[in-house]
């Protein structure tokens, strides 16, 4: 599924993402999942290394894939608790 949602983008674009994970609250995570599921929704919680397949063959930009409170470090949310999201964005080839 991720090479075909790679597919789709035009040469030279770039293309991003973000995706819950469980890697930093897991039973906050878990919780997120099933109350989706009861919502007839299938939400995943994927690992740093399972969103970074999405980018496979495109070149990802700094600061590569990671929550998505470093994109913006200093302007995330106010506490300590992690935002249980990845990021990334990637540049396409261009022809």
């Amino acid at each position: 599924m991720a090479a075909r949602l790679m597919e789709a983008p035009a040469p030279g674009s770039c293309p991003g993402l973000s995706m819950t994970t469980g890697d930093f609250e897991p039973e906050n995570a878990a919780k997120g999942v099933a109350a989706h599921a009861v919502g007839g929704d299938a939400l995943v919680a994927r690992s740093r290394a399972e969103v970074g397949v999405f980018f496979k063959g495109l070149e990802p930009l700094e600061p590569g894939v990671v929550p998505v409170a470093e994109w913006r470090p200093g302007e995330g949310p106010d506490g300590d608790r992690p935002v249980s999201l990845y990021g990334g964005v990637a540049r396409t080839a261009a022809d």
